[in-house]
């Protein structure tokens, strides 16, 4: 394992492939379960990424005496 550069502890390319070969757990290294079924991994208590779009629109009314402005005047 190496420090990144959030100082959080990760696993070197090496170690990753090696755990890819021989069907290892990706956070523990057992052979018995795959990392979304390891227990030794923290439970997320929070989505990372809020992916959600606000969008309002404002629509003045337009009166009449305003002139449209699609239209050219003849």
């Amino acid at each position: 394992m190496e420090i990144g550069a959030s100082g959080a502890w990760q696993l070197t390319v090496a170690e990753k492939q090696r755990r890819k070969r021989y069907n290892l757990c990706d956070y523990c290294g057992d052979a018995k379960h795959d990392v979304l079924n390891c227990p030794l991994r923290p439970a997320r208590q929070a989505p990372r990424f809020n992916r959600q779009a606000v969008m309002t629109y404002e629509f003045e009314a337009q009166t009449e005496s305003e002139p449209e402005k699609d239209h050219p005047e003849e």
